[in-house]
């Protein structure tokens, strides 16, 4: 997706109040890295953030300062954390409130068609606009068994029509996702649905020299949406044919045990569970070639994070996000979702061309500026700015 260049201009200071389900922390994943480098810039640019959520998930919480954690749970869950909330909606008085589905929408905060008049009844001041975030590719959930399929086609179609239709404004990832939301929910306001792609969680990457022989994985081992058991099966079609390289599994989750007795089991061998890290761009300065083998993403912030350290990207093209990023066989490789054997071809091809890892990994660090965090923040000053204007 080519961005529009976004110098930022002079905007005023802005009063944002995010609303999240559990604590942020963004060692838990690529979602929670996003929001809280975005609060970060949002601060940095002199607006004042503030957070909201309904319970502690996490004891790492970064913005402890601005984050208020409604009341613990009770026979009367809801009606007190709909109190809770509105009395930190007037202590705030924000020009904004962010959220991603957990506020507005069915089964959420304020439910059903009457959440916004219920969750702004109490609001004393002038009225925040409302923008709701959505991280996910909706065509991936829609590629799920027969019955899952038919659940998310009647459960997802009621909930995003209740979510826009409450919101001002509805932030997706890529500009193909506005598409798939046409053409998902006939009829729905487009010109509320805008495309802001994540920005780059680190601030300066590098192209290391001496790049190890190394395959990285990085994400939650939950295998129904990663897939690892792919990349295990791939890994042990190639492991062999190239003994003098070495994977690395960095990261944890329920399927952990299940997927080390796979790799047992697929024969194996050159590899490691490296377990959860807190720093994963060490691991990315160390590797030449990251792989993704996930059945769906929202946007792959693991490849971005990759492509900053000069590490070559590989993908199933099993979300449409993917060629927002990766630009086939130039800064990546893509694969036909979920061709193993091509894809092993193409690691292999790749494992044994130093001059193309060369200049592929020079090619992937020039393009992960263009989710530079002052090009994404411009992005997002801009759409703030004219709701923060916009009568309701």
């Amino acid at each position: 997706m080519e961005l529009p260049a976004s110098a930022l201009t002079v905007h005023l200071s802005m009063k944002i109040l995010f609303c999240f389900m559990g604590t942020l922390n963004p060692s838990c994943g690529g979602v929670e890295r996003t929001m809280c480098n975005l609060i970060h810039e949002l601060q940095a640019h002199g607006h004042e953030c503030a957070i909201v959520s309904w319970y502690r998930n996490t004891p790492y919480e970064p913005f402890s300062g601005i984050q208020k954690i409604l009341p613990t749970p009770s026979s009367r869950i809801r009606e007190e954390r709909q109190a809770a909330f509105r009395q930190a909606l007037e202590e705030r008085q924000p020009d904004i409130i962010i959220h991603d589905g957990e506020l507005l929408g069915a089964g959420a905060l304020f439910p059903g068609p009457a959440g916004r008049k219920r969750l702004l009844e109490a609001f004393s001041g002038k009225t925040p606009a409302i923008v709701d975030m959505h991280h996910s590719d909706i065509r991936g959930r829609l590629r799920a068994p027969f019955l899952k399929r038919m659940y998310y086609n009647v459960t997802w179609r009621r909930n995003f029509y209740l979510r826009i239709s409450q919101a001002d404004a509805f932030v997706v990832l890529s500009e193909s996702f506005k598409q798939d939301f046409y053409d998902f929910l006939p009829g729905v306001r487009k010109e509320k649905i805008t495309a802001i792609p994540n920005m780059n969680s680190f601030e300066n990457g590098s192209i290391p020299s001496g790049k190890a022989r190394e395959v990285l994985f990085v994400g939650r081992l939950d295998n129904p949406v990663k897939g690892v058991d792919r990349l295990l099966k791939i890994w042990s079609m190639v492991c062999r044919r190239e003994p003098g390289w070495f994977l690395r599994i960095v990261g944890d989750g329920p399927d952990r045990e299940y997927l080390a007795a796979l790799a047992e089991e697929c024969g194996c061998t050159n590899y490691s569970f490296e377990g959860a890290t807190d720093h994963p761009e060490e691991y990315y300065r160390k590797a030449g070639i990251l792989c993704m083998t996930s059945t769906f993403e929202g946007f792959g912030m693991v490849l971005i994070e990759g492509m900053q350290h000069g590490c070559i990207p590989m993908a199933f093209e099993s979300f449409t996000a993917v060629r927002d990023i990766i630009e086939p066989d130039r800064t990546g490789i893509l694969v036909p979702p979920f061709d193993l054997e091509q894809y092993a071809a193409r690691l292999l091809d790749l494992m044994r061309d130093g001059g193309k890892r060369e200049a592929m990994s020079a090619a992937c660090f020039r393009s992960s500026g263009k989710f530079g965090k002052s090009r994404i923040a411009g992005l997002w000053e801009n759409l703030l700015s004219k709701l923060a204007e916009k009568p309701r």
